[in-house]
């Protein structure tokens, strides 16, 4: 038998092999193939927000043991399962969101390295891939090396508010009201001698004083401070810059 024989034999052997391949292994090679797609859409680099992340993904078919696997019902699963992972591909927050990062809390990884969010510290931006390259990133979180906060003349850690429009920054207000005659007095008194200090219900300083908030015997002692805010809790402001 001349080598070209061999040959021809070998062919006909291997493709006969192929034929012999159950419908299930073609199947076993499919879904691997298949992963691997997945893991490289993985690998590089697609971020899924938590929103998105949560969606559950359904399968209409499911396989046992025993029973012929359909590539068609194979294909079926793992086209629902591109359709999400695509989905989250197109999903990117816009440039110039802002988010809170509890960057403190044990365990959470920095940030990305492609520079995509930076913190917001009133630092200058130097990135020639962003939009805001050389410009101010607001100082929300009140960082002492970076500019001054949004509307102050200082570096303070800023809540946010919704509008029409954004970057105005606002000083803390009280809003105006009056206040009550202590012991029931019509009106409060001014001491000429004493600019700022109120007397209630006499022309005189004899009268009661009205002072510091005091508690009124249920709500507990007033508390004070430099400043008025809600109760709340610290986070790091980042925003996306790329």
């Amino acid at each position: 038998m001349d080598a070209e024989t061999r040959a021809e034999i070998e062919a006909l052997r291997a493709e006969i092999r192929e034929l012999k391949l159950s419908r299930a292994q073609r199947v076993v090679r499919a879904m691997k193939r298949n992963k691997r797609i997945v893991a490289a859409l993985m690998a590089i680099g697609i971020v899924i927000p938590v929103s998105i992340y949560a969606l559950s993904i359904t399968k209409s078919f499911t396989f046992t043991a025993g029973n012929p696997t359909v590539a068609s019902e194979v294909n079926a699963n793992f086209d629902q399962l591109f359709t999400k992972v695509n989905d989250l591909a197109a999903y990117h927050p816009p440039i110039g969101t802002i988010l809170a990062w509890h960057k403190s809390l044990t365990g959470t990884p920095g940030l990305p390295a492609s520079g995509e969010w930076v913190e917001c510290n009133g630092q200058t931006l130097s990135d020639a891939q962003s939009p805001y390259n050389t410009q101010v990133i607001p100082n929300l979180n009140g960082d002492a090396a970076g500019a001054n906060s949004p509307g102050q003349t200082a570096k303070l850690s800023m809540f946010l508010r919704g509008g029409l429009t954004s970057g105005t920054g606002q000083q803390d207000a009280f809003q105006g009201h009056w206040h009550k005659g202590v012991n029931n007095a019509a009106a409060f008194f001014q001491s000429g001698a004493a600019p700022g200090v109120f007397y209630a219900g006499t022309t005189s300083a004899s009268g009661d004083l009205a002072g510091d908030p005091s508690s009124d015997g249920a709500n507990g002692t007033p508390r004070t401070a430099n400043e008025t805010r809600p109760v709340n809790m610290s986070v790091v402001w980042i925003m996306k810059v790329k």
